[in-house]
């Protein structure tokens, strides 16, 4: 339930996303999907590194009904690759590294089976040649999510 306290609503439903994922981890499996709804708030950014952690494509969302002042987003998660061996020191490096504002020359290294490797780098590459050409940097695409324009009433 939503009280209505921000900070409160945004705690709760974080602590029940992390429930979500310690289920999630056994039960989906390798390239499954997950959607998660959330309430933008400052541990968002830990939730979805985390998940960036674990998935292969990671984007944040909002829906075209959701009212201009709801704090509402829903995290879209692809390509599950499992548990990672040192999963723990790959999320606070990116944590930190998004903190500081600073961009990694070189992502950490994540192990990615042979037969997927190629299609994987692909896809990644596609998807940052689009958002530079659109002249957004990929950075600034996945700090926060979109916010849709508003539609004004006749």
């Amino acid at each position: 339930n939503v009280t209505g306290r921000r900070a409160d609503d945004h705690l709760e439903i974080t602590e029940l996303n992390m429930k979500t994922l310690d289920v999630m981890e056994s039960i989906l499996g390798v390239k499954g999907w997950l959607v998660m709804k959330t309430f933008f708030g400052p541990e968002t950014q830990k939730l979805r590194t985390f998940l960036e952690s674990r998935f292969y494509k990671v984007r944040a969302s909002r829906p075209h009904a959701t009212r201009p002042e709801s704090r509402e987003v829903y995290l879209i998660a692809s390509g599950y690759r499992g548990r990672g061996v040192s999963i723990a020191s790959e999320v606070n490096e990116r944590a930190r590294v998004r903190k500081e504002g600073w961009v990694l020359e070189q992502p950490p290294k994540v192990r990615i089976p042979q037969n997927e490797a190629g299609a994987i780098r692909q896809e990644e590459e596609l998807d940052r040649r689009a958002k530079t050409s659109a002249g957004v940097m990929p950075e600034e695409v996945s700090s926060r999510p979109r916010r849709m324009p508003r539609v004004k009433k006749r």
